[in-house]
């Protein structure tokens, strides 16, 4: 290589002014540490704009979901009323089969609805880092509200159980005997305390929502953020309709459980 050549054309500047003590190397150093910091200085507020946009955007996806599940959590509430009064006619039918009175085999008993809560934007952005960015206080709140949300659905999983068997004296055939009081009871009574463990859930997560200024809003939010309509639940058809009608009645795309 034409080394010579090359160097020709480099240029090199002497200072304008040699560096006399240590009066003018202490000017020069100070120019570039002040140099330095502003870069550094400009870069962090780069980052913390950055950071601040990040968690901005996690913030509101995190809330859109909490609303979304209180809002699933009232679809669930508004069914309270068919599943006292179905848990009640299921008592009644027992309490008369033990008195020998032969009592009417329920044509239907249905189940309340699946109202299973979501997460998936609360771990997405847990699993990325981005709740870091809350504030102690709000990143606590949040995971709270998603506790309760998890425990219930454990606690609807297990509701849906009770019902399933409750279910079975819909082609109960005979008299029901003690053998079988006993587990159509013990049955109703899993499915009167997890009614009661869901309505508190609710409640604990209504309270901390209300504290980050959310709620499940109007009915009418409810039904259109949600995407559900306004069907009739297997809950409330009554318990003497007979299987084929109730199913008729029902508008149920996944259909009914045996």
């Amino acid at each position: 290589p034409n080394l010579a050549g090359a160097g020709a054309n480099m240029e090199i500047h002497r200072p304008k002014k040699p560096i006399d003590g240590l009066r003018d190397l202490a000017k020069e150093v100070g120019v570039i540490v002040i140099g330095v910091a502003i870069a550094l200085a400009g870069e962090q507020v780069v980052e913390t704009l950055h950071d601040r946009h990040v968690a901005a955007e996690a913030r509101e996806a995190v809330r859109a979901e909490i609303v979304y599940n209180l809002r699933l959590i009232r679809m669930r509430q508004a069914q309270d009323a068919c599943v006292d009064r179905k848990l009640t006619e299921v008592a009644g039918l027992l309490e008369a089969d033990e008195l020998r009175k032969r009592p009417e085999r329920p044509g239907w008993i249905g189940q309340p609805a699946d109202t299973f809560t979501a997460e998936g934007t609360w771990a997405a952005a847990t699993g990325a880092g981005r709740t870091a960015l809350f504030g102690l206080n709000e990143q606590s709140r949040y995971a709270r509200i998603y506790s309760y949300f998890l425990a219930f659905n454990f606690e609807h999983s297990r509701e849906q159980a009770a019902w399933a068997q409750l279910r079975a004296l819909e082609t109960w055939k005979g008299a029901i005997g003690e053998a079988g009081r006993l587990r159509f009871s013990a049955a109703l009574q899993d499915a009167r305390y997890e009614r009661y463990k869901l309505a508190m859930l609710a409640w604990l997560a209504g309270v901390d929502a209300k504290a980050v200024g959310l709620s499940a809003g109007s009915d009418a939010e409810v039904l259109g953020t949600s995407g559900l309509k306004e069907l009739p639940h297997a809950v409330c058809v009554p318990i003497t309709t007979p299987r084929d009608q109730a199913l008729a009645s029902l508008s149920d795309p996944a259909g009914q459980p045996q």
